[in-house]
C-alpha cells in the first residue's frame, strides 16, 4: 500500500487517504472522539495491504457475495473489500457509537458510484445481542474481521458473533496482533467449532492474518 497523507480538521479528527494499488484510494475519517475504535489500526491495514496485493484472487473471493465487517472502527477495511469482485453488499458494522463515522466514511468516497461499485451500508451490531434485522439474511459469504481480539472480555462476544453470521461455508478473514490476542482467544474458536490457518504471506512484526471456517462434519474425528 502506498503512503497515507492526512489533514488535521478538528482537535481530535482527521481525513487520511489510503492507496489501494490499483483499486484507487479511499478517504477516510479518523476521530479518537468516538473511541478506540476511531483510529487505523495495525491489522486493519495489514488486511487492507493484503487485498490489495493480491487482488485478482480477492476478485474472485468476492464477487457476487455479502460481506460482512465486524468491529469495523472507521470502516476501513469493508470499504476496502468494495473495490475487489465487487461483492453483492457489504455491510460494515459496529457499536452504536461508530456508525456515525463509519457513514461518513461511506458517503466520503467520491468514486465508489462512478466505478459501479457495490452496495455499502452500516449497521450497529453489540456482539453480546442476537443478530438485528436490518444486517439482512445470515450467515454471510464472507465475514471480516480486524483488530477485534485485544482484550479477553471481547473473546467470548465475538466468537458469538461468529457462530451467529458464519455458515458452513463462510470464509472469515481475521487479522489479530500477537502480543495482544492470547491463546484463550484460539482455544475459544476450537470450542465453537471453527478451524483457523495463518496466511503466511500477510503475516509479519507481531501481526497475523488468518482464514478462518467452520469445521466441517468430515474433519472431527471418530469415536
Amino acid at each position: 500500500m502506498a503512503d497515507q497523507t492526512a489533514a488535521t480538521t478538528t482537535s481530535t479528527s482527521e481525513v487520511k487517504e489510503v492507496e489501494l494499488d490499483g483499486r484507487g484510494k479511499l478517504k477516510l475519517e479518523v476521530n479518537w472522539g468516538v473511541g478506540i475504535g476511531g483510529g487505523l489500526w495495525s491489522t486493519g491495514i495489514l488486511l487492507t495491504e493484503h487485498l490489495a496485493k493480491h487482488a485478482a484472487l480477492y476478485d474472485r473471493v468476492f464477487k457476487g457475495k455479502r460481506v460482512l465487517e465486524l468491529g469495523s472502527g472507521t470502516g476501513l477495511v469493508g470499504l476496502a473489500a468494495a473495490r475487489f469482485g465487487p461483492p453483492l453488499e457489504v455491510v460494515i458494522t459496529d457499536l452504536e457509537s461508530h456508525v456515525d463515522i463509519c457513514k461518513r466514511n461511506v458517503a466520503s468516497q467520491d468514486d465508489m458510484g462512478a466505478q459501479g461499485l457495490c452496495s455499502v451500508r452500516v449497521e450497529a451490531y453489540d456482539w453480546s445481542s442476537e443478530v438485528p434485522e436490518e444486517l439482512g439474511e445470515v450467515p454471510f459469504d464472507v465475514i471480516l474481521a480486524t483488530d477485534v481480539a485485544y482484550y479477553e472480555h471481547l473473546y467470548a462476544p465475538f466468537v458469538q458473533a461468529l457462530e451467529r453470521t458464519a455458515g458452513q461455508h463462510t470464509l472469515v478473514l481475521l487479522g489479530v496482533t500477537r502480543t495482544d490476542t492470547g491463546p484463550a482467544f484460539f482455544d475459544a474458536l476450537d470450542k465453537a467449532g471453527f478451524v483457523y490457518n495463518l496466511v503466511d504471506q500477510a503475516s509479519h512484526k507481531g501481526f497475523g492474518l488468518f482464514t478462518v471456517q467452520r469445521e466441517q462434519p468430515d474433519e472431527r474425528p471418530t469415536m
